[in-house]
């Protein structure tokens, strides 16, 4: 199942790929997506950083902290 903006604790991810249950799917996976316009690029890094950690939040949260759901 797809989720898109889906509704954490404080914040919306992008999208989430939920499993569905009478299937034989391995993994989960939480995406957050960010733009960056070509006149910000020397700002890439700090964007990178922010997304991770934005990420990292997410995936220590109670509802993504199963083995079976990676983040990107």
């Amino acid at each position: 199942m797809i989720h898109s903006e889906y509704k954490t604790k404080k914040h919306y991810l992008d999208i989430f790929l939920e499993k569905i249950p009478d299937r034989n799917i391995n993994y989960e996976v939480v995406l957050e997506l960010k733009y960056v316009k070509k006149t910000q690029s020397n700002a890439l890094e700090k964007v990178i950083l922010g997304v991770r950690t934005q990420l990292e939040g997410y995936m220590r949260s109670e509802r993504f902290t199963r083995k079976a759901i990676k983040g990107f």
